[in-house]
């Protein structure tokens, strides 16, 4: 024991200025990241560095600490010292507890009583973030300072593997539009996270207990062939993760009642603008009417494929794709769906009439539990949620949550139900326009008639759960709610009083729904 604290108080007076810089970082991280969770939240530009530079400060104080007793080589002094090897990992075990994981548990102990949340109930979860923290960055750094002489070396290696990575998604974007994920997802038990985490063990034991760096970096070189072999090499290439398994939504047995029934809509306009341009593809818009919706159900659209079928042997089909389809809240009677047609098949059709048929994956969702809570000047809270807050100037809707987000959360208020000052000549046109709501995380889309929505999909594990990955444990949505036709700015509703309807969520169903239209000339539907 007076081995590893003599090994530990050494590299404290060796490293006292790394200790202090990531200390500093750490201080800022935790004095400017409540910011984020105000009512008019507005961080620094730099700010947003404070994170990746704390983790790049950890990085250079983890290898310079292990650098310190270099394990490459034959000629070091230490080695010619009394260190026994186990106490001497002992005592870099503790230097990286002490300096690293500790501060971190102490800061996010702070930042969740500062976001006015208790602490005792989110212990379990807090470690879960020191566990993720470990296996993420300590463990990989440790293992680069065990086969690195110094922090040249060290750079070096962290250049090249950032090349290699570079170099295996730009393979998987040219085949597969980066199937990677699926195939980390689709093997059993995680089995490349498991091989990674025990190559890492592995190397470090190697190195403390014989110092053999030469198998030890065969190994590392080994996985990353393994990874190369298992990414790029899968025959054929599975789809990419976004879109979904079309076997997870069935058709609908015979005689049973679908929730939603879909036809051609031929009354509703188009509006320009919204969308990517693609080159050698023609952006279509076809509107669509809905019926048959339960009052409190929400439909989610999956996924879209489309076939269109122009006669005389001119046919064209899309692959199954994420989305663009119906996204149908309560109520809700207009909607349409977007696809990306080839510019060839577009130019000898357009003015053709053609049969198309959708095929859309739905899940069908319905509240499990409704809370109405009334909006106050100051943060308020909401059960199942967090704390959260509003921007009436903006039609903005904010949430702190503590660890991990709610499942499903659908937010609504009634425009008629506002308490901000709206003058009667406003409020016939506001209550009778449909507005359209989003989040700049791009995890909520929502279109709602009469009523401001949003979907909010995280993870359903409770407090006892893994919390998301992060270095802070309190995470933030916002739901921006803008008018299709005049300036948000003319439509404040979101006031003091005014009441929001917190429904949580559960996924009921899934299922498979096909509509066909005819007679469509393609041209009339270009955006």
């Amino acid at each position: 024991m007076n081995q590893i604290l003599h090994i530990f108080r050494k590299d404290v007076r060796q490293f006292w200025r790394e200790i202090a810089l990531s200390a500093g970082l750490l201080a800022a991280f935790t004095w400017y990241k409540p910011g984020e969770w105000l009512s008019a939240p507005d961080p620094a530009d730099w700010q947003r560095f404070l994170g990746p530079l704390l983790l790049f400060g950890w990085g250079v104080l983890i290898v310079r600490d292990i650098q310190s007793e270099v394990l490459v080589g034959d000629r070091q002094f230490w080695v010619t010292r009394p260190y026994e090897r186990t106490k001497l990992l002992a005592a870099k075990i503790l230097f990286v507890v002490v300096f690293v994981n500790l501060p971190l548990l102490i800061a996010d102990a702070i930042l969740l009583r500062r976001a006015g949340f208790p602490l005792v109930p989110y212990v379990p979860g807090l470690l879960w973030l020191q566990l993720f923290l470990a296996l993420l960055l300590v463990l990989p750094v440790v293992t680069l300072g065990t086969v690195t002489s110094n922090v040249g070396q060290a750079v070096l290696v962290v250049l090249g593997v950032c090349l290699y990575f570079s170099a295996t998604m730009m393979l998987l974007v040219e085949r597969a539009r980066s199937h990677w994920p699926r195939v980390m997802m689709s093997l059993p038990s995680g089995l490349l996270r498991i091989t990674s985490i025990g190559t890492f063990v592995a190397v470090i034991t190697l190195q403390y207990a014989w110092r053999k760096t030469t198998l030890a970096r065969e190994l590392l070189l080994g996985l990353a062939a393994a990874l190369l072999l298992i990414v790029v090499g899968t025959c054929p290439p599975p789809p990419p993760p976004w879109v979904p398994d079309p076997r997870e939504y069935p058709f609908l047995a015979a005689g049973e009642k679908p929730p939603v029934q879909l036809a051609f809509d031929p009354t509703k306009a188009l509006r320009p603008g919204g969308f990517f341009p693609k080159e050698k593809k023609v952006q279509i818009r076809i509107p669509l009417q809905a019926s048959g919706q339960a009052k409190d159900s929400l439909v989610q659209t999956n996924g879209t494929m489309v076939t269109i079928d122009a006669g005389g042997g001119l046919q064209w089909s899309s692959a199954w794709q994420r989305g663009s389809g119906p996204f149908l809240f309560p109520g809700q009677e207009h909607s349409h769906v977007d696809f990306a047609v080839d510019r060839d098949f577009f130019e000898r059709t357009k003015s053709l009439p053609v049969a198309v048929q959708f095929s859309f994956a739905m899940t069908l969702f319905r509240p499990k539990e409704t809370r109405r809570v009334l909006i106050t000047s100051e943060d308020f809270a909401v059960p199942g949620v967090g704390f959260c807050w509003t921007a009436s100037a903006a039609n903005i809707i904010g949430c702190r949550y503590p660890l991990r987000g709610p499942a499903y959360v659908m937010i609504s208020t009634v425009a008629k139900e506002t308490t901000c000052t709206v003058s009667d000549k406003e409020r016939p046109h506001l209550v009778g326009t449909t507005l359209n709501g989003w989040t700049s995380d791009g995890a909520i889309e929502a279109l709602h008639f009469l009523n401001f929505s949003a979907l909010r999909e995280a993870s359903s594990l409770s407090r006892w759960g893994p919390p998301e990955l992060g270095l802070s444990p309190v995470g933030l949505f916002r739901l921006d709610l803008l008018g299709p036709e005049r300036a948000q700015s003319e439509w404040p509703l979101l006031c003091p009083g005014t009441p929001l309807i917190f429904s949580y969520l559960e996924g009921v169903q899934r299922l498979r729904l096909e509509v066909n239209i005819s007679g469509l000339q393609l041209v009339d539907y270009q955006r």
